[in-house]
């Protein structure tokens, strides 16, 4: 295959994002796209439910994207399709249905963790302090926190000295 003969027949600006990815890989090309565009490439292409997705790995999608697109494994074929062994709309279709079970089992791994989180979390009313301080130490605080989320979070959370010491 021609290195200047497109996949598709189109120029590469007109090209589905897709078939850029693709072909930036195969040919071992420089790819410009925007994070929208690979956003439309995950739910237009591979058909993903954004709104399953909990807030913060939305803005982690093109990353994730990205990085099964470097693992699929037939990459290491790449010479053979290149020689003619494989037709671009059979290689394309395994690069196409790797991705799609990448991200589908990522998003619905994702959601169903964060259901699973939610479903654990069991709200307390605020604790009351046993030991009256009449806030004449100013070491301690007069109130009690109740820290309600996962552990893992607690390394996110920090405290500081709002007097100055």
């Amino acid at each position: 295959m021609d290195k200047s003969e497109d996949l598709l027949g189109l120029p590469t600006e007109s090209l589905p994002v897709a078939w850029k990815i693709f072909k930036a890989f195969v040919f071992d090309d420089e790819l410009s796209v925007t994070e929208d565009e690979l956003v439309s490439y995950a739910t237009d292409d591979l058909k993903l439910n954004l709104d399953e997705l909990p807030a913060g790995m939305k803005e982690d999608l093109t990353v994730i994207l990205l990085g099964y697109v470097n693992l699929w494994p037939g990459w290491n074929e790449k010479n053979d399709f290149l020689n003619g062994k494989f037709k671009k709309e059979v290689y394309f279709e395994r690069f196409q249905k790797f991705m799609l079970h990448k991200m589908k089992s990522t998003v619905e791994g994702v959601y169903t963790a964060a259901v699973k989180d939610l479903d654990k979390q069991v709200v307390k009313s605020p604790n009351k302090s046993s030991n009256s301080n009449d806030g004449s130490d100013p070491e301690f605080s007069p109130y009690a926190i109740s820290i309600q989320c996962p552990p893992a979070m607690l390394n996110t959370i920090q405290f500081s000295n709002i007097g100055g010491k």
